[in-house]
């Protein structure tokens, strides 16, 4: 039997000095010269350094950037409360998780613009007062790392208030509390919708600013609903002429699909804020593939 445990093999009790820097440290908060390691298949590369390590014969499944090209700063996305165990008599979360931080200037026009719009969930903006220069989170991938590992090491913030701390939360929250969308009608809803928004950003790139999120009603089962509505979160009590003229024409077109399918589109809903009860009844439609393909 496999008797592998990782509650099992923590050392008890933790070294002082991990308590110590772990506890002078937040989520939020930047660190310098983070590790970067993944597991892959070399045969099947999808990233770019998989693609380099398999044609330079490296057939490794565990890959890790060496230290001069690796991101220059990561920022911790661990709960501060997770990261200090603040309080505990014997500690039990013996890692922390860094996202990387990227230089704004690596970024496409296009996707810099949306991202200081928030409209790439993935990618969030870090003032980053401590540094030069402006930094984008790319929250798409978490490296672990011991806590031990921030010894010797001192934060730098990542930003200059406790509210902006607290929307970098917000977001870390929102991307793993997405409800997957089920094949079926709703999963057609999202990709027609999809194909129209982006033609109407194409044309327009800023008609969109208006709207917050897009959220999806759904009566009945996901997989099978008996009627679906879709929630437009608007900055504004009502949405601009232009952006209702937008939803309205995709609405127009897709009701009679939804018809042929048995299933009841009912009118758009335009809202600039519902109830926690209401928002956790609803479905967050993703618009990150709206933004321009120039990662």
């Amino acid at each position: 039997m496999n008797e592998f445990s990782i509650s099992r093999d923590i050392t008890q009790p933790w070294p002082a000095e991990v308590l110590t820097a772990a506890s002078a440290f937040r989520q939020g908060d930047i660190v310098a010269q983070p590790p970067f390691f993944y597991a892959a298949n070399s045969e099947y590369p999808v990233w770019g350094f998989t693609k380099e390590a398999a044609e330079a014969g490296d057939d490794r499944e565990l890959l890790e950037i060496h230290e001069d090209d690796r991101p220059e700063f990561g920022i911790i996305t661990t709960q501060s409360c997770d990261l200090t165990e603040e309080g505990a008599a014997k500690p039990k979360k013996p890692w922390l998780q860094v996202a990387p931080l990227v230089d704004a200037r690596v970024l496409g026009h296009g996707l810099a613009r949306d991202v200081a719009k928030g409209k790439v969930k993935y990618l969030f903006l870090v003032p980053a007062p401590d540094l030069a220069g402006e930094w984008v989170a790319d929250l798409r991938i978490e490296v672990p790392l011991e806590k031990s590992w921030l010894v010797g090491r001192t934060p730098m913030r990542g930003f200059p208030s406790l509210e902006e701390y607290q929307q970098f939360t917000r977001r870390l929250g929102q991307l793993r509390a997405r409800a997957a969308i089920e094949s079926g009608v709703c999963m057609d809803l999202w990709s027609d919708l999809r194909t129209c928004l982006t033609r109407a950003g194409s044309e327009d790139p800023d008609v969109l600013d208006g709207v917050g999120r897009v959220m999806l009603r759904v009566i009945g089962e996901r997989a099978n609903p008996s009627a679906v509505q879709l929630v437009v979160v608007t900055a504004a009590d009502l949405p601009n002429d232009a952006v209702k003229t937008i939803f309205e024409r995709w609405y127009d077109d897709f009701i009679k699909f939804a018809f042929e399918r048995g299933v009841a589109l009912l009118p758009i809903s335009y809202q600039p804020r519902f109830t926690p009860d209401e928002y956790e009844r609803l479905v967050m439609l993703d618009l990150d593939d709206l933004s321009p393909d120039d990662t």
